[in-house]
Parts: C-alpha cells; structure tokens; sequence
C-alpha cells in the first residue's frame, strides 16, 4: 500500500524530515538548561542575602541593647545633674563659654569664637538658672488695656 499525503507521519519520520523537529527539541533543552541556571543562580544569591541579613540583625540587636544601656545610664546622669544644676550654675557657664568659644576660636576666628561662646554661656545659663519669668502688674495691665 502506499502512503497518502493526508495521513499523519509517525514521530520517527518527524524528527528526520528536515530536522524542524530536533531543532525544536535542541532549542527546548537549551531553554530548560538556561533557566535552570538561573534559578539556581538567584537561589544562590538569596541565600547569601539571607545570611547577611541575619548577621546584621544579630549585630543590630546586640548593639540596641548596649545602646539602651547606654542611654539608660546617660539619662540617670543628667537627671542627677538637672537636679543641682543651681549648685554648679558658675561653673557650666563659664566651661560652657571657654570650651565652645575656644574651640570655635580656633577653628574660625577670634570673632566667631567670641561669638560661639556668649551664645554657648548664654543657653548654660538658661539651663542652669531658667529664664526669669516676667509678670505684668496690674497698674501695667490697665495702660495696656487703655490704649
């Protein structure tokens, strides 16, 4: 018997006809291979990154707590200070006005420095003593109503 046009081709005689067939599978296995590398490519650098954000959240960690301590302790200091802040009041101003105006004076200039320090003497003596507090008597209240 002989073969027809219409009938189908076995696979066999597929993949010999003009090698449209081995092609398709050459060029199929040549994809799979590619992005089987890439995946493992991409596995392999997500994994490093995991690594290095779990050492640097380990470090982060450690590191918060130390500075909680830190803090922690800083703030008794202060704390302590600001409550006999008047007893030392001389002394944070005028070291307050000789250290910020000396180093300023030395980095900038006899007048900056000037500068620097009253402003630095000026806030330490705001912190040390406050501000006054000024009240309007009534007598001045009422010439200030009347205008």
């Amino acid at each position: 018997m002989t073969e027809s046009n219409d009938t189908p081709k076995s696979s066999e005689n597929m993949e010999s006809v003009g090698g449209v067939s081995n092609g398709w599978t050459k060029a199929r296995s040549t994809m799979k291979s590619g992005i089987k590398s890439g995946v493992d490519g991409l596995n392999d650098v997500l994994a490093s990154s995991e690594v290095q954000y779990t050492s640097i959240v380990s470090r982060l960690s450690t590191s918060s707590i130390y500075m909680r301590r830190l803090g922690e302790r800083s703030m008794g200091h202060l704390v302590r200070y600001y409550s006999v802040r008047r007893d030392y009041g001389v002394e944070a101003v005028v070291g307050s006005t000789v250290v910020i105006g000396g180093l300023t004076g030395l980095r900038r200039g006899r007048i900056q420095g000037a500068a620097a320090g009253i402003l630095a003497g000026s806030l330490a003596y705001g912190f040390a003593y406050g501000l006054p507090q000024y009240t309007v008597d009534e007598k001045a209240e009422k010439q200030m109503g009347s205008r």
